[in-house]
């Protein structure tokens, strides 16, 4: 299941990613709009 988050602080979209990660989502956060996928530092997908 892919978990959406807007948000756009380093602090705030780790912390995105954990959450969604545990519950066994894929996470994603956006801090634009949703009409182009940006790749987040750390979090290149798999």
């Amino acid at each position: 299941m892919l978990c959406t988050d807007c948000c756009w602080r380093p602090a705030h979209i780790e912390r995105s990613f954990r959450k969604a990660q545990a519950l066994g989502f894929v996470p994603y956060a956006a801090a634009r709009d949703l009409d182009k996928m940006v790749v987040n530092v750390g979090h290149a997908p798999a």
